[in-house]
């Protein structure tokens, strides 16, 4: 049951961390594409919007 869904607005985030020296390797960087692209696919499950996850 929602509760005061017109007064509060919740955003919530992330924050991606990596040390300097890992930051380009190539595992590095295709896991943080893929964690970026399944987060804008699922913005809308993330926001609470919806209830449906997609997948790659």
């Amino acid at each position: 049951m929602p509760v005061l869904r017109e007064e509060v607005n919740i955003t919530r985030q992330f924050w991606m961390y990596c040390r300097e020296d890992l930051r380009k390797l190539k595992r590095i960087t295709l896991l943080w594409d893929y964690i970026r692209e399944v987060t804008e696919l699922n913005k809308g499950f993330l926001l609470g919007e919806n209830r449906a996850i997609r997948f790659l």
